[in-house]
């Protein structure tokens, strides 16, 4: 799942538990007090997971990256060994002739 959907999918979620809470102190006013304790709790456990949840998947994804970077780096880095290796060669070979 991409992370803007997800982030999505929590609002919407959030946003669904508001209306359910809105709807059950409107038809319970006794219990409003009890309802709103549950919703705060409820919604900052949803916030709470959902960003560990995507800042793991951010991490993973730059990891990922960072280690493509490394590898391409490091491939560059045996091409330019193997042409200044090369390089000399030829200007040995130069030089003898």
């Amino acid at each position: 799942m991409d992370l803007v959907q997800l982030k999505t999918l929590m609002n919407v979620l959030a946003t669904f538990m508001g209306i359910i809470a809105i709807v059950l102190i409107y038809g319970f006013p006794q219990y409003s007090t009890l309802i709103l304790s549950l919703e705060v709790i409820i919604l900052l456990t949803i916030y709470i997971i959902s960003n560990s949840y995507i800042e793991e998947r951010i991490k993973e994804k730059y990891q990922q990256i960072i280690s493509d970077i490394s590898d391409d780096t490091e491939k560059l880095k045996e091409r330019y060994v193997e042409q200044v290796l090369k390089n000399q060669e030829l200007k040995i070979r130069l030089k003898t002739k």
